[in-house]
């Protein structure tokens, strides 16, 4: 019986035509393609007819050689999948497929990645978290945790790190003597104060197949100069540097005490918020990263014992040998607002770190559907293939956003994720 296949989306990628046919994605060499293609979008109807004795191509396009070769290559590599399709990967759970991912094996398909998805809480009218994961096709769900009541922390004032708020804004910070930081280091036993024991079973309880992970934006360097402020921490970096390794510390003992508690919980992944950089590159170089920051990550990678993500806004593409020289098994975010080019991320460091992210978020704020779509087929196209992928938005899910957009994101996901 012969079976119809859309093709849903042409694009040009550097030397290689990308083909989206039913959710998967085919690389075709641009030598073998008309250099009109590239332009090309498929017609309403576009279809490769595929059974296991041949195929048969319905492009309705005037000009034959703009489709017949590219796709050509596409429907045999279709005729060998119907006539080889014991090698399928099973079904897995989510648990399963992020773990896969993370390995760098291949899933039954491309996990969904989510992390930070506050915005969409009240919007859903949901008072439960964890089942707006759950709903929404998400992989993972989020250990929950809170500020403790006494907390200034995204309210107004200073709070017990050092760092100003005002209207829940981080605005500067005061540490700036050893007395200061003394007064703004909490004890470690603080960190019990952040769960709720009985929410954290509850959840894993609930959604016993999901993958439970912890993220937070307290890593060393991001806690570092919140508390000092951005100008004070920038020019003692120069000027003091061992008050500021004295700080770094006390924040890396911090993330420790607060990671370790997680994963005695449950949580099976942990993500290392810690923003190094901006639309320009690294805040400092990567030779100055080396040499002061990245210690203090890789203290924080082997005193875990569960897989650690680094997630960063701007453009850390500089700072990926770092990365890797940390330990962490994969970076998050991605910042294609910033430039960070995954294709080209992919073929330099993929078989090093698992990549999650680079979905475009200004399509999120927008009515065009189709334009999510695409964004949806691009990243699955550059980063999908051979696993060490997962979905996600290039930072989070926002207020703001067009809720439509951000659910037609959630929806496509799902329908083209096969591997």
């Amino acid at each position: 019986m012969a079976k119809f296949f859309d093709v849903t989306s042409v694009y040009a990628e550097e030397d290689t035509l990308v083909l989206t046919v039913d959710g998967a994605h085919y690389r075709i060499p641009w030598q073998t393609c008309s250099p009109r293609l590239a332009a090309a979008q498929p017609p309403e109807r576009a279809v490769i007819e595929v059974s296991p004795s041949g195929y048969g191509l319905h492009w309705p396009l005037v000009d034959e050689d703009l489709a017949l070769r590219p796709l050509l290559a596409v429907a045999e590599r279709l005729v060998d999948i119907e006539q080889d399709t014991h090698d399928r990967i099973p079904e897995m759970k989510p648990r399963e497929r992020v773990l896969a991912a993370l390995r760098h094996q291949e899933p039954d398909r491309v996990p969904r990645f989510e992390i930070w998805i506050d915005a969409l809480f009240d919007e859903l009218g949901q008072s439960d978290p964890a089942s707006v994961y759950a709903a929404l096709g998400q992989d993972c769900v989020m250990m929950p945790t809170h500020h403790p009541p006494q907390s200034n922390a995204w309210r107004n004032g200073v709070d017990e790190w050092g760092r100003v708020w005002q209207d829940g804004m981080f605005t500067t910070g005061v540490v700036d003597t050893l007395a200061d930081l003394d007064r703004y280091s909490p004890p470690l036993e603080y960190v019990e104060q952040f769960y709720d024991e009985d929410q954290i079973r509850a959840v894993r309880a609930a959604y016993p197949d999901h993958c439970l992970i912890f993220g937070t934006h307290i890593g060393p360097f991001t806690a570092s100069y919140m508390a000092m402020g951005f100008e004070r921490f920038f020019l003692r970096l120069s000027t003091d540097m061992d008050f500021v390794q004295q700080l770094l510390d006390a924040r890396t003992d911090w993330c420790i005490a607060m990671y370790q508690k997680a994963i005695s919980l449950g949580a099976e992944v942990v993500v290392l918020g810690d923003d190094a950089a901006h639309g320009g590159g690294p805040m400092i170089s990567p030779r100055m990263w080396r040499q002061f920051i990245l210690p203090h990550h890789r203290r924080i990678v082997e005193a875990l014992d569960v897989p650690v993500i680094w997630h960063s806004d701007g453009d850390m593409t500089r700072l990926l040998p770092s990365a890797i020289e940390a330990g962490f098994v994969g970076v998050h975010g991605l910042d294609v607002l910033a430039g960070m080019d995954l294709a080209k991320i992919k073929r330099e460091y993929g078989q090093d770190l698992v990549l999650i992210g680079n979905l475009d978020v200004r399509v999120l704020f927008d009515s065009d559907l189709d334009a999510v779509r695409r964004e949806v087929d691009r990243c699955m196209a550059q980063g999908a293939t051979g696993g060490g992928y997962m979905i996600a938005s290039c930072n989070s899910i926002c207020e703001g956003m067009n809720p439509a957009a951000v659910a037609e994101m959630f929806r496509y996901e799902g329908e083209v994720g096969g591997c």
